[in-house]
């Protein structure tokens, strides 16, 4: 999973210094302070693979994922607070230009979105509105305290609506990611629900067994 990592992230940065956003040299340094951490968006391309997704498709998807990604952990590394310190951004810069820098990343994920469905072989009809309730719903996680569960969630359900999965499967592959995303951040006990979430779904034992692959 690092290496597929370590290719999101690299993608994220060649997108980002291709597309012109608000503060790109600031959005830039959000991306550096989150290179330890990137999970969902390898997460969503790991799923995509697995599901058979194409590769320009599930690169697409998987990017609209980790630049929401960055964007909530910038989004969290600020203080509102500016004497408590805040992240790396916020301390060089002040608090407006950092939030308005996150702000621009999850304008970029549409971007990101947006080229992937316009795109021959990229079409899926709800991709981007499920996108953005997802986004809500990383959100609202984020402003309660941890949002890995829904950054999960959104890797899962994007990846299987990008392989045209039934809503029933594209649901349990979010409950999958939720999981995975949470077993990854040391609550291990959160693997049997990520096994569970598979049973009983519309997938070829093929795409079970890559699935599971990943939980090991």
């Amino acid at each position: 999973m690092k290496a597929l990592g370590d290719e999101v992230l690299a993608e994220v940065e060649r997108f980002v210094r291709r597309h012109e956003a608000a503060q790109n040299a600031l959005v830039l340094e959000h991306v550096a302070s989150a290179s330890e951490g990137l999970g969902a968006g390898p997460l969503c391309a790991a799923v995509g693979q697995a599901l058979g997704v194409g590769g320009e498709l599930s690169r697409g998807v998987a990017l609209a994922v980790a630049l929401t990604e960055v964007a909530s952990a910038a989004l969290r590394s600020l203080d509102p607070e500016a004497e408590r310190g805040g992240g790396q951004v916020q301390a060089k810069h002040g608090l407006p230009l950092a939030l308005n820098s996150a702000d621009a990343l999850f304008g970029l994920a549409h971007v990101a979105l947006s080229e992937i469905e316009s795109s021959e072989g990229g079409r899926r009809p709800g991709l981007a509105a499920a996108f953005d309730t997802l986004a809500l719903g990383v959100w609202e996680a984020l402003a309660a305290g941890d949002a890995r569960g829904a950054l999960g969630r959104m890797a899962g359900e994007l990846a299987g609506r990008a392989a045209g999965k039934d809503e029933a499967t594209v649901a349990a592959l979010g409950r999958f990611g939720a999981a995975v995303s949470e077993a990854a951040a040391g609550e291990t006990s959160r693997l049997g629900s990520a096994r569970a979430a598979l049973e009983g779904t519309n997938l070829s034992q093929g795409e079970r067994e890559a699935l599971s692959a990943l939980l090991r």
